[in-house]
């Protein structure tokens, strides 16, 4: 499955600057990072505290986080896991598609040691985890990403994948 979307800049980083709201909230109090909404939608699928199951994404998934979602599924080592589904930011970040590549050959070369290594974590701890930082996309440019990778189990509570998110956004020339 692919997503539709275009271009590296995100929701994750798209801001209201109206009075009374927070930087992390949109108007009405909604959350506006990917990150953010995507961990509330993995937390709706954790159905009675259990990790969710799964290896590809749901027709429910919120159609807003589309472009933002993908699925990886875990190998051992973690390093040779493989993108199950890719949506259009990781796409971009990777330069190309992404579904059905490895890891360590669709990631761009500076993220490729910073996610095997998340995927190890949440491997043996069950967690999400946040992350984000500074990267060259597949592209050439110098972007800003902010990710959240979240554990897939299978019934024995094995994980077996990772629902991720990721939104990038240029680096500004300025800096």
């Amino acid at each position: 499955m692919s997503f539709d979307a275009g271009g590296l800049t995100m929701p994750d980083y798209d801001r209201t600057t109206d009075a009374g709201d927070t930087p992390e909230a949109g108007r009405g109090g909604r959350e506006r990072r990917a990150t953010y909404r995507a961990l509330a939608y993995w937390e709706m699928l954790c159905a009675g505290g259990e990790v969710p199951s799964g290896g590809l994404l749901d027709a429910d998934a919120p159609p807003d986080l589309r472009q933002s979602l993908f699925v990886v599924s875990i190998r051992r080592p973690a390093e040779s896991s493989v993108i199950a589904q890719g949506g259009a930011a990781l796409d971009a970040l990777c330069g190309g598609p992404a579904t059905g590549r490895r890891l360590d050959e669709a990631m761009p070369y500076a993220l490729r040691d910073t996610f095997g290594d998340l995927t190890r974590v949440i491997d043996q701890y069950r967690k999400p985890v946040l992350n984000s930082g500074m990267t060259q996309a597949g592209d050439g440019s110098t972007v800003l990403y902010r990710s959240i990778l979240m554990p897939l189990g299978n019934a024995d509570g094995r994980v077996t994948g990772i629902l991720g998110a990721i939104g990038c956004r240029p680096v500004p020339s300025s800096i």
